[in-house]
């Protein structure tokens, strides 16, 4: 019997996929089918064949998009003998455990794959050549505007450099600085959404301050210009993902590897990855949670981790010698323990889809007009979409 088995960003990586499964093939008489979303398509695409029934039998999915799924009934709960194979909430990260289950629900929905969560890379140099202290520099919010600020008037061309366009990127940094000011995106009950409350806009406005001073030469910078601008030595300060180090030493310019400073954001990191599901199309899914064990099993995770730069959601691989180990290790596991994820609430997934284009449109308006209030632009587009979204949550 064929199982089929969706995953996200890894097409380049397919034959190295392949040679994984064929392992899992070996042991079972199933065959492994395999298609691959992009993480900027996946949302729409799986929700949207979800409520068709046109799913594959299991699949790679954003750890914040699990309660949207279960709440319209498309997902098989884990059963409990495997459960009883692969742990439970002690043996996972806490916000990637969190992410596998629908509010007021307590069954288990999803398993946890693997997470990655967000720290500040910066040049040492630059940052003591403006006379800006890191530890307090990224303190908060504001200090971090300050310190942009400070580089910027000691002659640092690029202080800060990340996307401005529409991207993923810019709602998974900017959780950030929401939860630095003690705001959210939905509340407790799951009945209201939050991101637009005046709290919320006067922190996200330091975020977008900093990027006005990244300057007319990224106008329009994309998330691969923005790495591949720090990376250069272009840069003095980003903020990427706990896997972006990894991926980029090997080509970085030799003065950003040498002055590489890494430090936790100033705020609660978000906490993300992927988890896996077994759709509820399934009518013998036996083989399917064969292959969510197979998986989730050490060699394959490690492999996963390997291909994508993220890191295991399980704590003993986590904790392993050869992940705590690597470069900046204590660092990026701390962001993954101390940061948070999106609401386990079930429109949560449809918040994030709708909350990243909107964030795209601040971006152009921030922009285009300089001068203007980034409050204001942020309550011109969050309070119609606020209104909007609630009303669908109704």
């Amino acid at each position: 019997m064929d199982v089929e088995l969706s995953l996200i960003g890894t097409a380049p990586r397919r034959s190295q996929v392949e040679r994984l499964l064929q392992d899992f093939e070996e042991r079972h008489t199933s065959r492994v089918k395999t298609t691959y979303y992009s993480w900027d398509s996946a949302w729409s695409g799986i929700m949207v064949n979800g409520k068709k029934g046109f799913t594959p039998s299991v699949s790679e999915v954003g750890t914040s998009w699990v309660p949207d799924l279960a709440g319209i009934e498309v997902l098989q709960p884990i059963p409990d003998d495997v459960l009883n194979t692969l742990g439970g909430e002690k043996d996972y990260v806490s916000q990637s455990w969190k992410s596998c289950f629908l509010f007021g629900d307590t069954r288990v929905w999803a398993v946890p794959w693997i997470c990655g969560s967000r720290v500040l890379y910066y040049r040492k140099d630059l940052l003591r050549k403006a006379g800006v202290d890191p530890e307090i520099a990224f303190a908060s919010p504001e200090s971090m505007l300050g310190a942009v600020r400070q580089l910027k008037e000691a002659g640092i061309a690029l202080p800060w450099v990340t996307s401005n366009v529409t991207s993923l990127n810019t709602l998974h940094l900017i959780s950030t600085w929401i939860w630095a000011g003690g705001g959210d995106f939905i509340s407790d009950d799951g009945l209201h959404l939050l991101f637009a409350e005046p709290g919320a806009i006067e922190t996200m406005a330091a975020f977008f301050e900093m990027g006005r001073l990244m300057g007319i030469k990224t106008q329009t910078c994309t998330y691969g210009n923005a790495i591949d601008m720090f990376w250069r030595g272009e840069a003095a300060i980003t903020m990427d993902g706990t896997w972006i180090y990894d991926d980029q030493k090997t080509s970085a310019h030799l003065n950003v590897l040498d002055h590489l400073g890494v430090a936790l954001a100033p705020g609660p990191a978000f906490v993300g990855g992927s988890n896996l599901v077994v759709w509820a199309n399934e009518e013998d899914n036996l083989p399917a949670w064969d292959l969510v064990k197979f998986l989730s099993e050490p060699d394959s995770v490690q492999t996963i981790c390997e291909l994508t730069g993220l890191a295991p959601a399980r704590l003993t691989l986590l904790n392993s010698h050869e992940v705590l180990n690597r470069s900046f290790g204590l660092t990026l596991n701390r962001a993954m323990e101390t940061g948070r994820s999106f609401s386990n609430h079930r429109f949560s997934g449809m918040v994030e889809d709708n909350l990243h284009y909107a964030f795209g449109l601040v971006w152009t308006d921030v922009l285009k007009f300089p001068k203007k209030d980034p409050r204001e632009i942020l309550t011109n587009y969050l309070l119609p979409l606020k209104n909007r979204l609630e009303a669908a949550m109704k």
